[in-house]
Formats: C-alpha cells, sequence, structure tokens
C-alpha cells in the first residue's frame, strides 16, 4: 500500500520548556513532523502505543511511542487523535 497524506497542517511541538514551529503531517503510515529550525520527527503507525488530549489551558495531543512521549498543538486536536486511533486500529488488524 502506497503512502498518502490524510491531513497536514502547522504545529507546535513542546520537549520539556522548548517549543518547536513546524508542520505536522498524518499519512497512512506515519506522523512527520518537520520544525523549521530543526531535524524532523517520524513517527511510525505501528509504534504508537497510546494517543489522547492532554487538557490544562490549552488542548494537545499526546502521542506515546518508540518509550516516548510528544505533545503537539494544533487546531482541531480531537479531530486528530480520532484520525490517528482509527489507523492505529486498523494497523493492529
Amino acid at each position: 500500500m502506497d503512502e498518502f497524506v490524510l491531513w497536514k497542517r502547522k504545529a507546535n511541538l513542546k520537549i520539556g520548556h522548548m517549543k518547536l514551529i513546524g508542520n505536522l503531517s498524518i499519512t497512512n503510515k506515519r506522523i512527520l513532523f518537520k520544525p523549521i529550525f530543526s531535524k524532523e520527527i517520524e513517527i511510525g503507525i505501528k509504534s504508537i502505543k497510546n494517543v489522547s488530549i492532554v487538557k490544562k489551558f490549552i488542548k494537545r495531543i499526546k502521542i506515546e511511542a518508540n518509550d516516548r512521549q510528544y505533545l503537539f498543538f494544533t487546531k482541531k486536536p480531537e479531530y486528530v487523535v480520532d484520525l490517528i486511533k482509527k489507523f492505529i486500529i486498523n494497523k493492529n488488524k
């Protein structure tokens, strides 16, 4: 199955106290974050253990994969979480 983009939008990735600004893409095979001034981060759909919404002051997308946690901020986080969950379920069948 070829890879195709399902969703793409500007996003921020929070790592500790640092915030990276870039573009977040979700494909049928991976999640790709391309920061403006840093190396891209790739998360394979098969490696995702959990995805959820974290509610503090701002809703963030929390992805747990590869023994790490990634916190993304973007518009419509509920839609993004639902989209990722659908592909996690399909990959585990």
